[in-house]
């Protein structure tokens, strides 16, 4: 693969890791580092790129085993969770701030997820991907991947259910 190619490669794909990334590890920084590391990764086994057969595919692996990496590591730490700031007028304060906590609420129940859940919903419902392409990017059956984001929305669902419940109660 020639010097070209791969840059062409990687400015298509890099939006992509990093969203994964960042998905994954809750934080733009260590997203940022992950997806330069999967590029050096990368760019050290140019030679060998070419014998494979889908480079989205391997960068999407070698993103993910790097983030798998860096939860390994901070195991027992606290991730950080970027903060989004809110701007708006006054009329739409409120409004910005159910948002904000329904965004919130949704980040921290798919974070909960185990990481095979997190990342196959992320790639189907975030990402737009098909089913065959998460199969191969993450290297398992489609049938496997549509019972996991199966099981990750009903989880989902469930506790959005008793937290919205247990809100109904609590405002009584």
């Amino acid at each position: 693969m020639e010097l070209n190619e791969f840059k062409i490669k990687i400015s298509e794909i890099k939006n992509l890791l990093f969203r994964f990334a960042k998905r994954l590890l809750g934080s733009r920084e260590d997203a940022e580092d992950v997806v330069q590391e999967v590029f050096i990764k990368l760019w050290k086994n140019i030679g060998n790129l070419d014998e494979k057969k889908n480079f989205n595919a391997f960068a999407m692996t070698v993103t993910k085993n790097l983030c798998i990496d860096k939860l390994r590591a901070k195991r027992g730490k606290l991730i950080e969770f970027d903060e989004e700031i809110f701007q708006g007028r006054e009329e739409n304060l409120i409004r910005s701030i159910e948002n904000a906590d329904s965004m919130e609420i949704a980040k921290s129940l798919i974070d909960s997820l185990p990481l095979k859940q997190k990342m196959v919903m992320h790639l189907r419902d975030i990402e737009g991907l098909e089913y065959d392409e998460i199969a191969d990017l993450l290297g398992f059956e489609k049938n496997d991947i549509k019972v996991t984001l199966c099981r990750a929305r009903k989880k989902i669902k469930e506790q959005l259910m008793e937290l919205y419940e247990y809100e109904r109660i609590e405002n009584r």
